[in-house]
């Protein structure tokens, strides 16, 4: 009798278990295919027919080229009515002038039979080909572009139609990576080809070595042939450590594939070798500040679909570099003896090891967990359908009242701030100037002209930086609190500005030279009030932050449709973390070189003002470098 009554039970446990099986395939499946088809169909009628040509520099097989293609792909699978045609420049292996030339000619013949829609390049020479023939080959579609080494944010004042990412190899953190886990090795070999990406990574490695001359010496080896490369990292003792960079071909012409080309050091070195590109991961580098051509295709994939769907080029981020992670391979690790606590923080380890016993009770746990979940959303999915549409209005309703409430909020938060910032940041300047004034009014009669002159001059100073200060802190309060201030936008002297600015910073402050290299004549399109106060106020900064009896460069550029103004300083600068709290306008406080106060709030109305006026505010920094503050504006024409 027992037995039947297990069998039974057993019989019964199986058959609920094939029930909720069924269900979970068919009823989810019919619910997702149910609730997408409206976002489905608009895709389709937007984007049915869209022509998406993708250029690579090098050829197919190529690991950084294929990371790149599955990166784009993983977006373009879930718009199956674009069609994409991939083309391969195989630029690694063919590099003449007459080759280029033949190529030109065969996307000519090609581009006869299908519209283009718009363009993606990846790497160098495609960008390059573009930046040569793309207006006579497809016109002014659109070219999204990645993978770009050396790149210069001018190349696009006269590609309108150009937009996309760099490839910015993060040497700088490879390379101290290198230190913190082999602080005893203190020589490094750069292995890097003369191909183009070679030469251009050569030239980013120019700017990060001397940063690190006081750590290691460096030795960079570009011209070899396969077997002068293998006869110099078998000669490397233990005071060494490898930097491969791009390895794709040697002075006889040979091309090497990333895979040969770390199999050939690794196979004939025991010197730990460190790497900045995924195609090297996995491969026998220990690891390093790691750029992964997967995330550049997908960034590139998904700014195409934005740029299909709207129809317009503006509104996208023309040009930014994407961030690289600190990667390592735990097999190298071990090797090494490299332990996970001498690893650079938010390191990812790959390779990693994981006992098996957990994993299987892992596995147990996740499916016991899947099958009561599945169980649980069965038994719940009725109830749902009939709750969901008055969920719908309350979470309509819900969603009114808290955007509501936040813009209110935002409104309180930002008066007392406003408020709070304008009484601190006053108290210490006019109660210095007090103090001066009152010193002065007591011992007039002991000092001689010399001491008054020099009083004098220093509280002339000090009202000035009170007063930019007052200025900086009702720019931004306008801005907070009214929806759109009123600009009267005009073609302006700007040299006549910069001029005025230059002699009055200079009568006032004797420590800092000033040197006004704009040329004469320069016109802009801006408001002349707002004007001012931008280059005041970024001149004023740099002023603040340079070192005692240093210099400010203001210059100029002018292209067809832009004027650019530099101002250089070469003092404490600032780093990464600094510049993105500017762009995002949010309040820096930040001392000068003197202690001088800085509520960072006039800079986050320049560049408010800036947007409003079709302008930019371009900012080049790093720690103990000094800054470079580059102000864009239209070209003004004579009136």
């Amino acid at each position: 009798m027992n037995t039947i009554r297990i069998r039974l039970i057993y019989s019964r446990l199986i058959a609920q278990i094939f029930f909720i099986l069924v269900f979970m395939l068919s009823v989810p499946v019919s619910l997702s295919s149910q609730g997408n088809t409206s976002g489905s169909n608009i895709n389709a009628e937007k984007l049915s027919g869209k022509n998406v040509l993708i250029l690579h520099s090098y050829h197919q097989g190529l690991e950084w080229t294929d990371f790149v293609t599955q990166g784009i792909n993983s977006v373009f699978l879930n718009y199956p009515d674009i069609n994409l045609f991939f083309e391969y420049m195989d630029a690694k292996r063919f590099q003449s002038n007459d080759y280029i030339s033949e190529y030109y000619n065969y996307q000519k013949i090609k581009n006869r039979d299908v519209d283009i829609d718009i363009v993606i390049t990846v790497d160098n020479a495609a960008y390059s080909f573009m930046i040569r023939h793309g207006k006579e080959l497809y016109g002014d579609i659109p070219v999204i572009f990645c993978g770009v080494n050396n790149f210069s944010i001018y190349d696009l004042d006269d590609h309108e139609n150009f937009l996309g990412i760099g490839e910015r190899a993060d040497h700088f953190g490879t390379i101290a990576s290198v230190i913190k886990l082999f602080p005893e090795r203190k020589n490094l070999l750069l292995i890097n080809d003369t191909t183009i990406t070679g030469k251009a990574i050569n030239e980013e490695l120019a700017l990060v070595m001397p940063m690190f001359y006081d750590k290691l010496n460096f030795e960079q080896y570009s011209v070899f042939s396969t077997s002068e490369l293998v006869s110099r990292v078998s000669n490397l003792d233990e005071s060494w450590v490898i930097y491969i960079l791009v390895v794709n071909r040697d002075k006889t012409g040979e091309f090497i594939s990333y895979k040969k080309g770390i199999e050939l050091i690794n196979n004939n070195t025991d010197v730990p070798v460190f790497g900045s590109w995924d195609f090297y991961l996995g491969k026998g580098i220990v690891g390093g500040k790691i750029t992964k051509g997967f995330d550049q295709g997908e960034y590139v994939a998904k700014t195409a679909v934005k740029i299909l769907e709207t129809g317009k080029i503006n509104g996208q981020k023309r040009f930014k570099f994407l961030d690289s992670k600190y990667m390592f391979d735990y097999t190298e690790m071990e090797k090494f003896e490299i332990k996970r606590s001498d690893l650079p923080e938010s390191s990812e380890i790959i390779n990693d090891k994981i006992e098996n016993r957990y994993l299987i009770k892992l596995l147990y746990v996740i499916g016991f967990l899947s099958i009561l979940s599945i169980y649980f959303i069965a038994s719940s999915y009725t109830k749902q359908r009939r709750a969901r549409k008055l969920n719908r209005v309350v979470e309509e309703k819900t969603i009114e009242l808290k955007t509501a409430n936040a813009r209110l909020s935002e409104v309180i938060v930002n008066k007392d701030k406003f408020l709070s910032q304008l009484a601190h940041d006053l108290r210490n300047p006019l109660g210095t100037a007090k103090s001066m004034l009152e010193y002065m009014y007591l011992h007039s009669s002991e000092m001689n002209n010399e001491k008054r002159d020099k009083l004098l001059k220093a509280l002339t100073h000090q009202a000035a930086e009170t007063y930019g200060l007052l200025e900086d802190l009702i720019h931004w309060g306008k801005l907070q609190f009214v929806s759109k201030v009123a600009l009267n936008v005009k073609t302006i002297d700007v040299y006549a500005i910069v001029a005025e600015l230059s002699e009055l910073f200079h009568l006032n402050i004797n420590h800092i030279k000033i040197n006004n290299y704009v040329n004469k004549g320069i016109k802009v399109k801006a408001d002349e009030f707002v004007a001012r106060f931008i280059f005041r106020n970024i001149i004023q900064n740099a002023i603040k932050y340079s070192l005692r009896n240093g210099c400010v460069d203001i210059s100029s550029r002018v292209t067809n449709n832009s004027v650019y103004i530099n101002i250089k300083d070469y003092g404490i600068g600032m780093d990464q973390d600094i510049i993105k709290s500017i762009y995002n306008k949010k309040s820096i406080q930040m001392l000068g070189t003197n202690g001088q106060a800085s509520t960072g709030l006039g800079l986050s109305a320049v560049i408010e003002y800036l947007e409003n006026m079709n302008g930019e505010l371009i900012i080049e920094s790093e720690p103990e470098k000094g800054a470079l503050v580059i102000v864009k504006l239209p070209t003004g024409n004579d009136e």
